[in-house]
């Protein structure tokens, strides 16, 4: 055996037999090299250790991909740390609390460094077949869960600033999520949208929603229809918007309460008398809130009263699932049929937003591109709610 020595490191030439995926060998290995350095830290461990095979998605079996994974993840990390297997239900507080308890009963008064955020589930909705309850579900697991677990391992800090070489916290998506995942001539028929017929845009009392339909009506060629809802038509704030339509008889005003089935309802019907036979062409959600919040002061039930407005909101405006108590039939309701018929009118075949289009509004404040310089913007439940994947 050769050694050859540094101010900082020990390179030590010699074989130890370790199975990467077995404890008891890892275990026998770091105790060979624990004897080798007689007291001194390894500097670096390169786990290089790993195997490949020619398996397709055709091919592959789940005995061969556990295997692959037992070895090429689970092993590194057997070979770099002992770890703790525990229980956690990321929405009950009483769960976490218990976890972050035990976490810091091993820790014995030494800080957390990272939190990686991964729990989390997935299903086959669609715009069509999502209800607000399996909505609200997978939010409260997948985003207000995370919170939950961050604000507990936060609690006693006494760093200041964000940095991380104190700590870190990693949300784990995924490529589902992705914006970037979209058709990519899905957005440019998007951005070039201009020859809609009839376009409804919700919250356009004021800011973006009343730019839109300042825009709209300015157009060359103006959609033949524009309603523009909001909760108080008769409220003060909607005293521009009024102004406006008094100027064009082409953009009608729609009292909309975008959580209430009743009210979605109501507005639909009185948009499809409107349109007289024809289809919906453009449907942009806009409406929402922003109320202030910090990742110490939001609560579960703030998260989840945005989340009902921003995101479950949008989802029954474009689609209400009624059912029938006698026959117990279920049908759909709102805008989404009148959607699909200015679709089915066009000629056009394949995907394409000059049939019918759903515009789901988010704003620069909850881009996941900009979370460093957003950090201290106190508005955290706004931001989970606006990154929107696009379906």
């Amino acid at each position: 055996m050769c050694n050859t020595h540094s101010s900082k490191m020990t390179i030590l030439n010699y074989s130890t037999i370790a199975e990467v995926t077995d404890q008891a060998s890892v275990k026998a290995a770091a105790k060979k090299i624990g004897d080798h350095l007689k007291g001194s830290g390894l500097n670096l461990l390169i786990n290089n250790a790993g195997i490949g095979d020619r398996t397709t998605v055709d091919s592959a079996n789940p005995e061969d991909v556990l295997t692959m994974y037992n070895i090429n993840l689970i092993g590194p990390m057997l070979v770099t740390q002992h770890h703790v297997i525990l229980f956690l239900e990321v929405t009950d507080q009483a769960s976490v609390k218990a976890a972050a308890k035990k976490i810091g009963d091993h820790l014995k008064g030494s800080g957390l460094n990272l939190l990686i955020n991964n729990a989390g589930i997935g299903d086959r909705t669609t715009v069509d077949s999502a209800n607000p309850e399996d909505v609200l579900t997978m939010y409260n697991i997948n985003l207000i869960g995370p919170m939950l677990v961050t604000q507990k391992a936060a609690q006693g800090s006494k760093q200041k600033g964000m940095s991380c070489s104190k700590a870190a916290v990693i949300n784990i998506s995924s490529a589902l999520g992705s914006l970037e995942k979209v058709p990519e001539m899905l957005f440019v028929q998007m951005i070039a949208y201009h020859c809609s017929k009839s376009v409804l845009v919700t919250g356009a009392n004021r800011g973006i929603g009343l730019e839109l339909v300042k825009q709209l009506v300015r157009k060359p060629n103006p959609p033949g229809w524009i309603f523009a809802t909001c909760r108080d038509p008769e409220g003060a704030r909607a005293q521009e918007l009024k102004n406006l339509a008094s100027k064009h008889p082409n953009l009608v005003i729609l009292q909309l309460e975008a959580t209430d089935p009743e009210s979605i309802q109501a507005t639909a019907k009185k948009a499809e008398a409107h349109l007289g036979g024809s289809g919906l062409n453009l449907l942009i959600n806009n409406a929402g809130v922003m109320p202030e919040s910090t990742l110490e002061s939001a609560t579960a039930a703030d998260m989840l009263a945005v989340y009902k407005i921003n995101v479950v909101g949008p989802m029954l405006v474009t689609q209400f699932n009624s059912k029938d108590k006698r026959t117990q039939s279920v049908s759909l309701q709102a805008f989404l049929p009148l959607l699909k018929k200015a679709a089915q009118d066009t000629t056009q075949t394949g995907l394409s937003c000059g049939k019918a289009a759903i515009i789901n509004v988010s704003t620069i404040g909850a881009s996941i591109g900009n979370t460093p310089s957003m950090a201290t913007f106190p508005v955290i439940s706004y931001r989970c709610s606006k990154v929107w994947p696009i379906c």
